[in-house]
């Protein structure tokens, strides 16, 4: 997996709160250099989202020691020691997630308009994100 990729991940995970980001659900290729080169996945990626399910509002995976979402600065930081990025180059993937999330929420807003049935879970979702969108990738 690119280094920017896993930067990404990360973001998205704490954009949209995903309550269960702990290690253990990110797929890690790890590749064997030897001349049969063969991939294998440790884990499956596994989304699940945390609209009122969970008392506890906060990030499976501790970062920095803390398991509270993580805030911009703290992301930039991972993607500079983790994945090796510049800052500027971290600030371009977290804005690049920043925006297909704002595009996902005006696309579940009008299916939520079109659908009354899905409106309070819709509503629900849009709450989440934009929270998570406030505190972990807009820089602030």
């Amino acid at each position: 997996m690119r280094r920017a990729s896993i930067l990404k991940l990360v973001a998205l995970s704490a954009g949209l709160q995903n309550g269960d980001a702990h290690l253990k659900n990110f797929g890690v290729l790890y590749e064997d250099y030897a001349e049969q080169s063969s991939r294998q996945a440790r884990a499956g990626v596994r989304h699940h989202h945390n609209v009122g399910l969970y008392q506890e509002r906060q990030h499976g995976a501790a970062a920095g020691g803390s398991k509270a979402w993580p805030k911009y600065k703290m992301l930039v930081r991972f993607g500079r020691t983790a994945c090796n990025l510049t800052e500027a180059r971290c600030s371009e993937l977290l804005q690049q997630v920043a925006h297909g999330m704002q595009m996902a929420m005006e696309e579940m807003a009008e299916y939520s308009r079109r659908h009354p049935e899905f409106a309070e879970v819709g509503e629900a979702m849009i709450e989440q994100w934009t929270s998570g969108l406030q505190r972990s990738l807009i820089k602030g």
